[in-house]
């Protein structure tokens, strides 16, 4: 490309039409709507480099102020913002579509900025997203692959880290728990806050309390009370009209710890979350648990 601007004029206002190779020093873009446009073969535009937001000149699509990564779609995948008001890198799931997907990545130098293209308030520094829009959380990954999260061993995690959906879990360090009130708790079944204790719905002819509660060892549940009956000598339902949730029913009938006195037994649960009392042939009036049981 040898075209030049004609005299007197100070550059090529108007562009250039003719495809060709530039060569240049310097190459200045001032002004609104300015900027780099990158397309493919389909002139789809692949990446903009602007200096306040705008719409590229092809196909009218909106590209914000910093350097953006488009999907031959239409849509964003990344934009790494130089806005004042939002700076930052962002990374969005590609549905290798027109839908733009939701926010994957995130990295910002404050707090709670604001994701220029899904609207979605990032915390600082960097965090990967689960597709929502809410609460960040730390994804798996697929296969035989082994996902890591990795802490300074200097300074203070202030956040909280939520592990789900696996059947067991690794720590190489050691688990230190804080003294404070908190300690290490099991999270009830929302996941959300450590579990309380659940109160037990007894069938019609037994009176006294019976409880339960995660207690984050071993994947068990601790089982706590004590109720009365009439004079029984066979296995006894305790509340077989109310089991207790699914996800406090063990994988086995098991045999829970009690005070086997006089006149007392101890009990078992069932598969079915179902606590029953067991006499064994000698006549009891009470049935005490207290004990641990595995889920496993």
């Amino acid at each position: 490309m040898t075209e030049a601007p004609g005299a007197g004029v100070a550059g090529w206002g108007t562009g250039w039409n003719t495809p060709g190779q530039v060569v240049a020093n310097q190459v200045v873009v001032i002004g609104p709507n300015g900027g780099e446009f990158i397309y493919d073969n389909s002139n789809q535009l692949r990446s903009a480099n602007v200096g306040a937001d705008t719409t590229d000149p092809k196909q009218g699509l909106t590209c914000h102020q910093g350097f953006s990564l488009f999907n031959g779609h239409g849509v964003v995948i990344e934009l790494h913002s130089t806005s004042a008001a939002a700076p930052g890198f962002f990374q969005y799931f590609d549905n290798n579509t027109n839908v733009q997907g939701p926010l994957i990545y995130s990295f910002v130098p404050r707090n709670f900025i604001t994701d220029p293209i899904t609207s979605v308030a990032c915390p600082i520094f960097g965090q990967v997203w689960n597709g929502g829009t809410t609460n960040p959380a730390v994804m798996g990954f697929a296969g035989t692959s082994t996902g890591s999260v990795g802490v300074a061993s200097t300074g203070t995690f202030n956040g909280w880290m939520q592990f789900q959906s696996a059947t067991a879990y690794r720590f190489d360090g050691q688990l230190v728990v804080p003294n404070s009130a908190n300690g290490l708790a099991a999270m009830n079944v929302g996941g959300t806050a450590a579990d309380s204790w659940h109160t037990v719905t007894l069938d019609a002819g037994w009176s006294g309390t019976l409880r339960y509660k995660f207690t984050g060892l071993a994947n068990s549940v601790w089982a706590q009370g004590a109720v009365t009956h009439a004079a029984i000598t066979v296995a006894t339902n305790i509340n077989g009209s109310n089991p207790i949730g699914a996800a406090y029913q063990p994988a086995t009938t098991t045999l829970i710890a009690g005070f086997a006195g006089s006149g007392r037994c101890g009990a078992e649960i069932s598969t079915a979350g179902i606590f029953v009392a067991e006499p064994l042939g000698v006549s009891s009036t009470e049935c005490d648990i207290n004990g641990l049981y595995p889920l496993d």
